[in-house]
């Protein structure tokens, strides 16, 4: 059984770059996002139980995942660290018993979201709580999700056939897809013994010679592992740079790290300070693309907001490099932008993406920094902000952070909320318009999976035990023990 008790977490590890103690967790705050995850929790039950997701408004459920209980595959963990043990307990009896991988049309499935969600999911709940019912579907999935492997680079197909191969949608990939990966089949070559899972590093032989600037365009051809494109930190690029960093830190064979990845980090976050980070007429620093970095703005989407979290957790593993410091004050500086993104808005909440001036006045709707895109008013629940914010607390334990992020989950709580759950909002510049209609009936399984755990954690006691001298979280914030 594990040792993991989120009611008497360890102490955290200090951070060297702690500016003072943390404050008292304020238990008014963590039992109300409590009862926000039982909401969802309850919801499901009651309306889709085993669904891949449920619908919030109409209470309905779809299978959009490939039928695989995603709902409760990504939310185990969320239920443990929350010491929801019996909803767990049931949850992994229903798994035991429901979730059957080697049979039924697991056709087309995404091999990344499928990845990061379920197979990050199980393989954490394992380590968490020690059940090996966990570690068996794990494994399972992880033989399912091999055929994706079987290209001529072994770069992952974008999509596949559990136990098949194949998978339709074509030999185009992105470097997220391909390069998100490494973290979850680790952690199952490193819980199984079974060192074939170690086949997704094969991504880093086959791009770490293709860097432009030291960031990599983000379209990728996985017979040929041509890269093309532009270069992005957000959709496409975003966690694959993640994953330089986190899957050096994870190290799950336990031996020398490997160095290339670290040199890899650097020279991304290098070339990204280099050409695409810029500051709005009102002075705040924001991260676009290399397609915006030429103009007189550009645009910054909700998805970067990882980016000051990554920052200053590479500061804090290696706070004596000539580059640490400098990491984190841009990392506060991003984290300050990403905030402001949902406070200038009439819901709180932040948008999809949004334009930001370098120098001229304000957009429609905006304000002296940024307007809104109006492809992209929407919020579908995404974690990234609420992400940066906890590693930056925990790192700094600077007060603000905290406070941010409470003001945050206030804002999805006034206005996301749902009868069976959360969900999208459609416009988070107009208060009046209304979430979770229609396309917007919605709940992504990230919400539980990240959103309500960073939310959590951040006001909790020593964070639960997440220690991020500990854990490395992968991208959907299943956390994974180092060493």
């Amino acid at each position: 059984s594990s040792n993991f008790d989120p009611y008497n977490p360890l102490p955290t590890t200090p951070s060297p770059f702690l500016r003072t103690a943390y404050a008292p967790p304020v238990q008014s705050r963590i039992d109300t996002i409590k009862a926000g995850l039982t909401h969802v929790w309850r919801g499901h039950e009651e309306t889709s139980y085993g669904a891949d997701e449920t619908r919030p408004t109409s209470g309905t459920g779809n299978n959009r995942w490939g039928s695989i209980s995603m709902h409760i595959l990504d939310s185990l963990d969320t239920l443990w660290i929350c010491g929801m043990f019996d909803e767990f307990n049931a949850a992994v009896d229903y798994i035991d018993k429901h979730v059957d991988f080697e049979h039924g049309q697991h056709s087309g499935v995404s091999t990344f979201e499928t990845t990061i969600r379920a197979l990050g999911g199980l393989v954490s709940a394992y380590e968490l709580s020690g059940n090996n019912v966990l570690l068996e579907k794990a494994q399972s999935l992880g033989d399912g999700l091999f055929g994706a492997f079987s290209t001529k680079t072994q770069v992952a197909m974008p999509h596949t056939n559990f136990f098949r191969g194949g998978g339709g949608g074509g030999i185009q990939t992105t470097i997220a897809e391909a390069g998100t990966l490494q973290v979850e089949f680790g952690a199952l070559a490193k819980n199984t013994k079974n060192e074939k899972y170690y086949v997704a590093e094969k991504f880093f032989d086959v791009i770490q010679n293709q860097a432009h600037d030291g960031m990599y365009p983000m379209s990728m051809n996985v017979n040929s592992g041509g890269l093309a494109g532009t270069v992005s930190w957000g959709a496409s690029g975003d966690s694959a740079y993640e994953y330089f960093l986190k899957y050096y830190l994870y190290n799950p064979k336990n031996g020398p790290k490997d160095e290339r990845l670290l040199s890899m980090y650097n020279a991304a976050v290098a070339g990204m300070k280099r050409t695409l980070i810029k500051k709005s007429a009102g002075g705040l620093t924001y991260l676009t693309d290399s397609r915006s970095s030429r103009g007189r703005g550009g645009k910054m989407e909700h998805l970067a907001c990882f980016v000051p979290g990554l920052l200053a957790l590479g500061a804090l593993h290696n706070p004596t490099s000539s580059t640490a410091q400098g990491d984190l004050d841009l990392a506060e500086k991003l984290a300050e932008t990403c905030y402001e993104m949902y406070t200038r808005t009439e819901t709180g909440l932040a948008a999809e993406g949004v334009y930001f001036f370098d120098s001229g006045g304000p957009g429609a709707g905006g304000n002296a920094d940024f307007r809104p895109i109006s492809s992209m008013r929407w919020n579908i629940l995404r974690p990234e902000t609420l992400e940066s914010l906890f590693v930056l607390y925990q790192v700094t334990g600077d007060v603000k952070y905290r406070e941010w992020s409470w003001n945050i989950w206030q804002a999805f709580d006034n206005h996301c909320r749902a009868k069976y759950g959360y969900g999208a909002h459609p416009d988070v510049f107009t208060a009046s318009r209304k979430c979770c209609q229609g396309n917007d009936d919605k709940q992504e399984t990230f919400w539980i999976a990240e959103t309500i755990k960073y939310a959590y954690i951040t006001q909790t006691q020593d964070f639960s035990g997440i220690d991020l001298q500990k854990y490395v979280l992968n991208t959907e914030a299943h956390p994974m023990k180092i060493g």
